[in-house]
């Protein structure tokens, strides 16, 4: 049956009014642990399973920011069902990426039937950690010992989203004896063609995300068919490493969603409390507090729709916009749910009064975004261990100019070459072209203030890669402070997101420019108070000008502006 495609401000509509989306009931499958079946198959009905299939393959998926978006629609509503449903991308990725790699014969078959497999409305999990062994994944030892007939499975693989519901389960086992990556297999096992070797692992009780099926799979002797390995035998760490650059990105829609529900309930909250006969929203530090809020959400939409186009425009820079990604936007917005929690006060902790205790649950939920595909610390990780070469291309001047203008500017053309690759060997183009940035800025006449603020992040950004020299990232333990350098990094390149977004909207014109200006000098704002650990009065004054400027606005809409929607919209 043919599905017309649906977009993702049409999606957002659509859940608006659907039944299974509604906060009481979603309200009662979390008090209960229950899963959020009828919401899952109402995703299946209206096609979304084909966003999380490539065109290549005959899905819907031709641009990662689109991905991006969907999951934001559906996280909006309700993170379990969104973290549940979207765990067949996470699921797929591998064979996206083997596909890729090796274009025709076996391999692209596989992911082709796989794809028509997501389309129909199969759910695929993705088991790679097991027991006591964290995010160390190449300690793992579930084998999958070859045999004339194909494979035979043994291991533990816990905790896994979807091991228990789905239909396939995309397994990495160990195919060689030692530790390195050439050890390690992808095998995708159907678990509809077994005939027995396996067992489901009870179901976990979790703080948050209540109802997901976070469970197990355990294989005793279960034997697969040679032709089930994802890509070639002894690829699967690298498939994986690869895989992990895009659903990293992804994650953002989460997080971005969670983002939108806990702003709205906020926003809704202060707008009909009255203290003192006055309206909270009256009060200037809540005016400055959620205007603060406000400027760290614009922050990291400018940034996830960055990463989500330079999938296509810079894959092979994609190490390091999927690293800052999944470390920077979940930790932040974590911290937007908190200051939201602030502004509620007890409303945050109760579980019926407010929305059906839609916040309490989302707050629970989010927690999980920043821990899965791996943690900020992993993630932190891998970016320090690419300082010397980020310096170098800093000192270098070097950029990818071509690929920068399309993964900033979503109205450009996407470019369909380039493949993704374990490190970054022309280092961050965004970042890179800050200083560039900087001069265009000073060229369209933007206010003094705005001006400075952009030119101190850049003047931090020079002084913390001068320090890159110094750092010694090779070391089998690495300093706590090179974490926070990390970070440091993460905050610049959010800055210059922000402000390759506003050049972009100015460029084109027809945008509400001072309106544009003022997001711009908050989102800045916001990076200097976490690279410098100030906030001084020019920032609070700019935060509150951000929430008179909203107040007008939803005089005239029906919710907060959206950057990455309005782009959508504009498209």
């Amino acid at each position: 049956m043919t599905v017309p495609r649906l977009t993702p401000s049409a999606l957002t509509a659509h859940l608006e009014h659907s039944e299974p989306f509604t906060e009481p009931v979603l309200a009662r499958l979390d008090e209960a642990e229950e899963f959020p079946l009828a919401a899952c198959r109402e995703l299946d009905r209206i096609g979304v399973p084909r966003y999380y299939v490539p065109q290549a393959l005959g899905g819907w998926l031709g641009d990662y920011t689109d991905l991006i978006r969907v999951i934001r629609a559906v996280s909006r509503r309700d993170l379990t069902v969104a973290i549940a449903h979207v765990k067949t991308f996470l699921g797929g990725a591998t064979s996206w990426v083997a596909a890729e790699e090796a274009p025709g014969g076996r391999v692209e078959e596989s992911a082709r039937r796989l794809a028509d497999r997501i389309a129909g409305g199969a759910v695929v999990s993705w088991a790679l950690t097991e027991p006591d062994r964290g995010s160390d994944l190449r300690s793992g030892r579930t084998v999958a010992e070859r045999t004339p007939s194909g494979y035979r499975l043994t291991g533990r693989k816990w905790p896994v989203n979807n091991a228990t519901r789905s239909d396939l389960v995309s397994v990495l086992a160990r195919t060689g004896t030692g530790s390195g990556t050439r050890d390690f297999t992808l095998v995708l096992v159907d678990k509809g063609t077994l005939a027995g070797g396996y067992e489901h692992l009870p179901k976990a009780r979790t703080v948050g995300i209540r109802g997901a099926d976070i469970s197990g799979i355990a294989f005793d002797g279960a034997v697969v068919a040679e032709e089930s390995t994802v890509g070639e035998p002894g690829t699967g760490f690298e498939l994986v490493l690869k895989a992990f650059q895009l659903t990293r990105t992804i994650c953002a829609g989460l997080s971005l969603g969670a983002a939108d529900h806990a702003l709205d309930v906020t926003w809704d909250f202060v707008r009909r409390r009255h203290l003192y006969g006055k309206a909270l929203r009256g009060f200037p530090h809540v005016r400055a507090r959620f205007g603060e809020l406000f400027a760290a959400r614009h922050t990291v939409e400018a940034l996830s729709m960055a990463a989500g186009r330079a999938v296509h425009a810079l894959p092979e820079e994609m190490s390091l916009y999927s690293a800052v990604v999944k470390a920077l936007v979940p930790e932040i917005v974590d911290d937007v749910v908190i200051g939201c929690g602030e502004l509620l006060g007890s409303r945050a902790f109760l579980r019926e009064e407010l929305r059906s205790g839609s916040f309490q649950k989302l707050e629970r939920d989010h927690r999980i975004v920043g821990i899965f595909d791996g943690n900020r610390y992993v993630n932190r990780q891998s970016l320090i261990r690419q300082f010397p070469r980020l310096g170098m291309c800093w000192r270098n001047g070097a950029l990818q100019e071509r690929g920068l203008r399309a993964a900033v500017d979503p109205h450009a053309p996407l470019p369909r070459s380039g493949r993704l690759r374990m490190i970054s060997r022309t280092g961050c183009s965004l970042l890179q072209a800050l200083p560039h940035a900087v001069d265009e800025l000073r060229a369209t006449g933007v206010a003094p203030a705005t001006l400075r603020s952009a030119q101190r992040v850049l003047d931090l950004c020079d002084r913390m890669h001068a320090r890159f020299a110094d750092d010694d990232t090779r070391a089998a333990r690495i300093g706590a402070h090179l974490f926070d350098t990390a970070r440091s990094y993460e905050l610049c390149v959010a800055a210059s997101a922000v402000v390759h977004a506003f050049l972009n909207r100015v460029g084109r014109g027809g945008t509400d420019t001072e309106f544009d200006e003022l997001c711009l000098r908050a989102s800045l704002a916001f990076v200097l108070s976490r690279l410098d650990g100030r906030l001084d009065e020019e920032a609070r004054a700019v935060y509150g000008a951000v929430a008179d400027a909203l107040e007008v606005h939803l005089g005239q809409a029906a919710g907060l502006p959206s950057l990455m929607e309005e782009e959508e919209l504009r498209r």
